[in-house]
């Protein structure tokens, strides 16, 4: 089954688009942490959005921007493309189960490993949150992987293209999403997770061609972890035996 068209020679952008987001990106970061620590950052929706803590996402869009404007390329040159939308659909439909099938047989292995090594404490829920269930679900599966895609599936991952080839850009940009997750907050012990997630919404976008599915991917997932984390009894027998 042949791939649908890609606009990988459209999505020109120069090596330092990519680094001006991934800086953006961090240093959102740093400012998001020092505001959490003084007690600045609220937890309602609002706030999430437009109170400090929305610093973020405003400087991630900014970033995202800046790159679109001076790198060579349009809407079509950031994966935003709907054309052959059927056949698109169907390459996701497909790859989406394969990819399902990996991270079963992943997170098998993770918790045989763990087990194993004497740290069954370590098996914890992939997401924590509070009640909020309609905030959590607009800003962690709509518009954090919106932003996330825009960013390191769209010119990350196409400036990286460029210079490495489609497997380079996947490992590499793979890579650098687990990274850029331990200044998120995530352990570090947890990062190889998020770098195979990486790869695996990298891939997703090679094969479809479009950005739309790649976040389609990362909104399932990252639901996907939020229903799995509302079963405390699953953690409790994987760490009990």
């Amino acid at each position: 089954m042949n791939a649908p068209k890609t606009y990988w020679d459209e999505a020109r952008w120069p090596w330092w688009s990519a680094a001006a987001v991934v800086g953006t990106d961090l240093a959102a970061c740093g400012w998001f942490f020092k505001l959490n620590n003084s007690g600045v950052v609220g937890r309602s929706l609002f706030d999430a959005f437009f109170g400090a803590w929305g610093i973020v996402p405003r400087l991630l869009f900014v970033g995202v921007l800046v790159a679109f404007v001076v790198g060579r390329g349009g809407r079509r040159g950031l994966g935003l493309v709907a054309d052959q939308l059927a056949r698109r659909a169907t390459h996701f439909a497909v790859l989406a189960g394969v990819l399902a099938s990996i991270t079963l047989l992943l997170t098998a292995a993770a918790v045989i490993v763990v087990r194993w090594a004497g740290h069954p404490e370590a098996i914890q829920p992939p997401v924590y949150r509070d009640g909020d269930t309609t905030g959590w679900i607009v800003i962690f599966v709509l518009g954090l992987p919106a932003m996330e895609e825009l960013m390191y599936r769209s010119v990350v991952h196409g400036t990286m293209r460029r210079w490495m080839g489609p497997w380079g850009a996947i490992v590499c940009g793979g890579l650098l999403f687990g990274l850029v997750h331990y200044f998120y907050g995530i352990g570090l012990a947890w990062v190889w997770g998020y770098a195979i997630a990486g790869m695996m919404l990298a891939w997703m976008y090679e094969r479809t061609g479009s950005v739309l599915f790649s976040w389609l991917l990362h909104a399932l997932a990252n639901l996907s972890a939020a229903l799995v984390s509302t079963r405390t009894g699953l953690f409790e027998s994987m760490r009990g035996g």
